[in-house]
């Protein structure tokens, strides 16, 4: 948290009732920061561009091969590939 703070991107805030409780919120750097962030975490690896269809399609369906069900968490994602 310190760090954060140090960089300019979240501030402590004090509650009024209870001093001893502090709210821990983002700057507008911070916000923007995030949503920076977030974007680029949705994004596929750059390496992904080389691949041909058949292997991202294969590539979807590993992640349902390694979960304890065998059932993939996220069917939408794998099939908007």
């Amino acid at each position: 948290m310190n760090r954060l703070e140090q960089l300019g991107l979240a501030k402590r805030q004090v509650v009024s009732h209870d001093r001893r409780i502090k709210l821990v919120m983002l700057t507008h750097k911070g916000q923007k920061t995030r949503a920076e962030l977030l974007q680029e975490f949705h994004q596929p690896p750059r390496e992904f561009e080389r691949l041909e269809r058949a292997d991202l399609e294969a590539l979807a369906v590993v992640p349902s091969k390694l979960s304890p069900t065998g059932v993939a968490r996220n069917t939408d994602q794998a099939r908007k590939i």
